[in-house]
């Protein structure tokens, strides 16, 4: 220990790591990389398995949980961490989604008022009619009896 301890510094290992090691090299071991483990991995909360849900949920808006299960192969704790992860950013997916369409909607309300205000324009300015005093004084005319029906 003394040696590794002069050799390395603060960054060497310490007594219990250096047992260990020698305890797994006795038994047989021969590598010092980690061997693959078996079973589900760290962490479900991975795009994949929420596209997986999103995906098996728009398919089928009726599908189980016992059939979300099956498909993932999760236990129902890890199972609901992905369902509530998945209907989170479907709802944020919608929210945003609506925000966007609202404002192309609003935009798009508002070049069409501009549009219809410029060929409302265009056609009273065809007729000699300028500013709305002219339209009230025609339509006073008209009440007034200075046109006829025929």
């Amino acid at each position: 220990m003394n040696q590794l301890t002069s050799t390395f510094g603060d960054e060497a290992t310490s007594k219990t790591t250096v047992y260990y090691w020698f305890s797994e090299f006795d038994r047989g071991r021969s590598m010092l990389t980690d061997e693959f483990k078996e079973g589900r991995p760290e962490s479900v909360v991975v795009p994949q398995n929420i596209d997986a849900v999103r995906e098996l949920t728009t398919l089928d808006r009726h599908v189980t949980y016992r059939e979300l299960k099956a498909s993932l192969g999760v236990s129902w704790e890890l199972l609901k961490i992905v369902v509530s992860n998945t209907m989170i950013t479907s709802r944020i997916d919608d929210l945003t989604c609506f925000s966007r369409d609202r404002i192309r909607l609003e935009r798009a309300s508002q070049e069409q008022s501009k549009d219809t205000h410029k060929t409302l324009h265009d056609c009273l300015g065809r007729k000699g009619i300028r500013t709305f005093e002219q339209i009230n004084d025609g339509a006073s005319a008209w009440n007034d009896g200075g046109y006829s029906s025929g």
